[in-house]
C-alpha cells in the first residue's frame, strides 16, 4: 500500500508553526525578558477575538490563519506600548482582510500592514533604538524589559561588524529588542524548508536569497558604507522573519515560477533599499507591501510586452 503523499501546494498548518517558534520564542525570552511571551500572548489573544467576531468570514472560514498570528511577535519591537500589539492587528485586519469580503480575497498581508502602522506611528521614537540582549541564554526569565540600552545612542544597525549564523547581530550587541533577531539562522532554516517543501515556492525562495545578496554588493560598490557585508542583511533577523511571513499567507506569492521570479527581484530590492537608506532596521517590512503594489504592474507590462494578443 502506498503511502499518502502530503500535498505540498496546500497552506502550511498553523500547528507547524507553533511548534518551530516556541523554542524560538523561548530563547527571546531569555535573551530580552518577560515582554517576548506577552507579546506572543497579545497576538494569540488577539487572533481569538477576531475569530470569534468575524466567525473566519471568506472562502476559507474554517482554515483560520493561526499561523500569522503566531509570526507577529517575530516583528514586535519590545520598547513600544505592548497595547499596539491587539491594535494594530485587530484594525489592520478589518482593513484589509473584512474589507475584501473575507480571508482568502485580501490583497495585501494583513501582519505585514500592522507592523507599517506600528512603524508610521512609531518611527522616530526611541522604542526602535539599538538595545542589548542579556548576555546568558536564561538571563531575563524573570525580568520585565525590552533588553539593555547601549552605550551609544545612535548606531547605523546596517553597518555592523560581524554575524553570527545562530546568533544573529548579538556578536556586536547593538540590535533592536526584536524577537526575531534572536535566531536568524534557524529562522532562515525553517523559511527555506517552508519554501522548498510545503510550498513549492522554491523559484521564489532561492532566487530572493541570491538577490539580495546581488543587490547588498552593487549597493556596495556604490558606497562602501551603505552595508558593512553582503550577507548582513539577508540573516538580519527580519529578513528571514518576512520570508516565513510571505509562505504564511496564501494570497501573497504567485504560483507560476515566471511571476514568482518577477516577485523576489522586486522584493528583494525593496529589502535592500529600505535598510540602506533606513537608520531603522525595522523598516525592512514596508518592503512587503511595497511590493504587493509594484509586482503585478510590472509582471502585467511584461505579458503584454511579451503576448499583446492574449492581453484582454
Amino acid at each position: 500500500m502506498k503511502a499518502k503523499r502530503m500535498n505540498q501546494t496546500n497552506p502550511i498548518a498553523s500547528s507547524f508553526f507553533a511548534i518551530i517558534l516556541i523554542p524560538v520564542y523561548l530563547g527571546a525570552w531569555g535573551r530580552f525578558g518577560l515582554k517576548v511571551p506577552v507579546a506572543v500572548a497579545l497576538s494569540l489573544v488577539t487572533a481569538l477575538f477576531i475569530r470569534f467576531l468575524f466567525n473566519g468570514s471568506g472562502k476559507n472560514a474554517n482554515e483560520f490563519p493561526w499561523r500569522l498570528f503566531w509570526l507577529f511577535p517575530l516583528f514586535v519591537p519590545l520598547g513600544l506600548p505592548l497595547w499596539l500589539v491587539p491594535l494594530s492587528l485587530f484594525f489592520s485586519w478589518l482593513l484589509v482582510v473584512e474589507s475584501f469580503g473575507g480571508y482568502g480575497r485580501h490583497i495585501f498581508n494583513p501582519l505585514a500592514l500592522a507592523l507599517v502602522f506600528i512603524l508610521a506611528g512609531y518611527g522616530s521614537s526611541v522604542s526602535l533604538l539599538v538595545s542589548k540582549p542579556f548576555p546568558g541564554a536564561f538571563s531575563a526569565f524573570k525580568v520585565w524589559t525590552s533588553g539593555i540600552n547601549p552605550s551609544q545612542n545612535e548606531i547605523d544597525l546596517v553597518r555592523v561588524k560581524s554575524i553570527s549564523f545562530d546568533a544573529g547581530l548579538f556578536a556586536d550587541g547593538l540590535e533592536p529588542s526584536l524577537p526575531g533577531l534572536a535566531f536568524p539562522g534557524i529562522l532562515m532554516l525553517l523559511a527555506g524548508f517552508c519554501a522548498l517543501y510545503f510550498r513549492g515556492y522554491r523559484v521564489w525562495f532561492i532566487s530572493s536569497a541570491v538577490l539580495i545578496v546581488f543587490f547588498t554588493f552593487s549597493l556596495r560598490q556604490l558606497d562602501a558604507n551603505l552595508i558593512h557585508g553582503n550577507l548582513n542583511v539577508l540573516f538580519a533577523g527580519i529578513t528571514p522573519a518576512l520570508f516565513l511571513l510571505m509562505l504564511a499567507d496564501n494570497c501573497n506569492l504567485p504560483d507560476k515560477p515566471l511571476a514568482q521570479l518577477f516577485y523576489s527581484i522586486v522584493f528583494s530590492l525593496m529589502i535592500v533599499v529600505f535598510l540602506c537608506f533606513s537608520r531603522k532596521i525595522l523598516y525592512v517590512a514596508f518592503a512587503v507591501p511595497a511590493t504587493q503594489i509594484i509586482y503585478p504592474l510590472l509582471f502585467d507590462s511584461f505579458q503584454a510586452a511579451r503576448d499583446p494578443e492574449n492581453i484582454e
